[in-house]
């Protein structure tokens, strides 16, 4: 069963460029993963997507989400599958609708130092 995925839009983290097909294919494996209540588990054994707690207090354009989304690895070229490095960049999947399998991508993030997050570009603010 497919899912609908909205605010889809170009994204940046540092000098790594995901265009909106990236984005899109991204949003969506997440956002069906959370919606068939599946995961997928890295070389570092945790299950991606999973719940992004936001400790940062990180403030995604893209939702109001503060707590409740998802955090799920975001490659340029590829998508993450089991077994395999998550990398350091993220998307995040908010606004989750497991009834009608809708949701928003409200942005990306990449590890900074230690296991913290910071915001990247994302939509308009992509340069």
């Amino acid at each position: 069963m497919s899912v609908t995925i909205n605010n889809v839009t170009p994204g940046k983290c540092g000098a790594v460029v995901f265009a909106v097909g990236s984005v899109d294919s991204t949003g969506k494996a997440a956002l069906t993963h959370v919606c068939d209540g599946t995961s997928v588990k890295g070389s570092n054994r945790s299950p991606y997507p999973h719940p992004y707690r936001n400790y940062e207090h990180l403030d995604f354009p893209g939702c109001g989400v503060t707590k409740g989304g998802y955090e799920y690895p975001i490659f340029p070229n590829k998508q993450f599958t089991s077994g395999a490095q998550p990398g350091v960049n993220r998307i995040v999947v908010g606004e989750v609708d497991k009834t009608q399998r809708t949701g928003k991508v409200c942005g990306l993030m990449r590890h900074a130092k230690g296991n913290s997050f910071i915001l990247c570009n994302y939509g308009a603010n992509v340069a």
